[in-house]
């Protein structure tokens, strides 16, 4: 497997007071287990507020875990400090949501990319060679090398999304997390940047975790899902039996929200058992059961 996590948990204080103590905390991730293999493409869906931006964040070690293990390449990264992780950043990137603010407004293009550039400094030692690779990652992602000296405000949203996916691109990262990466984005720009990035992943035999609240666009890049809900996987299965066969109520709240293009809107939380864990079903098909 090129990624594991086992048990991953995470919490955040819900501050509240007059000395803004924390009075409770809110469980984010809530012993997530999820394993990708390489060249997999693995949607993880579930609706706002679900968790799954955190545990993200948490697999490129911008947030740490309470608990739980990180294994990339067979190898427990969980508490690797952070100049041996380097080694490991190269190899995991992420794309971010919102092309207009995860890209540094003051830098040009070129500056950006040169900038990720950074962690494998010996591959890239003359500017030549640096400008060099940015024009070819600008290529790739279908975008004019002449632009490099242009700055994010200058291009529109969908040209912005391209030059955050050329920056992951550039160290050739073995695992892509996208977060959110086509939803604020229109439809025809979407359909655009989801045909780019099923090219690239048969070009650069990147793995990809495509972390989205919309099932319609999980459902059309990925081959298998993963449902999300109140911070844990309730259900997992190659994407055409999920689809076609949901077993747990909130996927099936999912699929239905999907079927209707609206938001499902339910009047009390579906049930989890505080001992629930996934069963195998068969056929790849994981559900969350007591």
């Amino acid at each position: 497997m090129l990624l594991e996590l086992r048990n991953i948990r995470k919490s955040f204080p819900v501050k509240g007071g007059s000395l803004s103590r924390p009075r409770s905390f809110v469980r984010a991730v809530d012993g997530v287990d999820l394993a990708l293999a390489a060249g997999e493409n693995l949607g993880l869906v579930g609706e706002s507020g679900c968790g799954k931006t955190t545990l993200g964040r948490i697999i490129v070690k911008l947030i740490a875990p309470e608990s739980g293990n990180i294994l990339f390449d067979g190898k427990d990264i969980t508490s690797t400090p952070g100049r041996q992780f380097r080694e490991y950043r190269q190899k995991m990137q992420m794309v971010f949501q919102d092309p207009y603010s995860s890209l540094d407004p003051r830098f040009t293009i070129y500056r950006i990319l040169e900038e990720a550039m950074t962690l494998e400094w010996e591959e890239y030692p003359a500017p030549a060679k640096r400008r060099e690779r940015a024009a070819q990652v600008l290529k790739t992602v279908g975008l004019s090398p002449g632009m490099m000296e242009r700055f994010p405000h200058e291009f529109s949203g969908g040209e912005r999304q391209r030059i955050a996916i050329a920056r992951a691109l550039v160290l050739n990262p073995k695992l892509l997390i996208l977060d959110e990466a086509v939803s604020s984005l229109d439809v025809l720009i979407q359909k655009q940047i989801l045909d780019l990035l099923d090219r690239l992943q048969k070009e650069f035999q990147v793995t990809y975790l495509f972390i989205s609240h919309n099932l319609r666009v999980v459902a059309r890049i990925s081959r298998r899902i993963a449902v999300m809900y109140q911070g844990r996987i309730v259900e997992a299965a190659p994407t055409r039996e999920l689809l076609n066969n949901p077993l747990h109520p909130y996927t099936k709240e999912l699929l239905a929200a999907a079927v209707d293009y609206k938001t499902s809107v339910r009047e009390e939380a579906v049930a989890i058992g505080p001992h629930a864990r996934l069963a195998d079903k068969g056929n790849g098909h994981w559900v969350l059961a007591d």
